[in-house]
């Protein structure tokens, strides 16, 4: 972002890049903080530029990846006078797990029944909550997955060593519908995929 950052400035655009919690010389834990978080971050940045004394005529967002979900959660408590995704999600985390494991059921050339195990551990990861029978049937179906073929769709993050830290997994702390937003959202805006 800093080459996008230098390369705006040349243009007469004022950027604000900045580091996710925990990253770069930012404090904080980017693996533990949540998708709340992130969004109080650039609502803070926001705050920062709407009150900076140069008085900036626009103010907007460019979120990147998972950085997509961010400025739309942000959103909600900012507004941005335009957006600009790169690659970001625009659906559900949920939703977004079920396509890449449908996509990856192309792939990988997978059975029904591993799709069917797939799709549970999926369904038990974004329960509001998760009993210990639940977090038992997981490390089943991980189990699973590594003979039916489908734990290369698993990333580390998806995956809980206690019964105590599948509420730190990522996508429980970022599961977000950015849908109401872009429903509503009637300001320019560019998403490139």
């Amino acid at each position: 972002f800093e080459l996008f950052g230098d390369r705006r400035f040349c243009d007469g655009v004022t950027v604000l890049a900045y580091h996710k919690r925990g990253l770069g010389g930012s404090e904080g834990d980017c693996a533990m903080a949540t998708i709340d978080q992130f969004a109080d971050d650039a609502a803070a940045a926001y705050d920062f530029l709407k009150n900076h004394p140069v008085g900036f005529e626009k103010i907007g967002v460019l979120g990147g990846s998972a950085g997509g979900w961010t400025m739309a959660k942000t959103e909600e408590k900012v507004d941005f006078d335009f957006m600009i995704g790169v690659v970001g999600p625009s659906t559900s985390f949920y939703d977004q797990q079920i396509q890449s494991l449908e996509a990856g059921a192309e792939v990988y050339g997978l059975s029904a029944e591993a799709v069917e195990h797939g799709l549970e551990y999926t369904n038990i990861l974004f329960q509001d909550k998760v009993s210990k029978k639940d977090y038992h049937r997981m490390n089943e179906l991980i189990s699973m997955a590594e003979t039916e073929g489908w734990s290369e769709l698993l990333d580390e993050t998806d995956l809980a060593e206690t019964y105590e830290d599948v509420s730190k997994l990522w996508v429980r702390r970022h599961s977000y519908d950015p849908k109401d937003i872009w429903l509503n959202y009637n300001k320019p805006t560019l998403l490139i995929y």
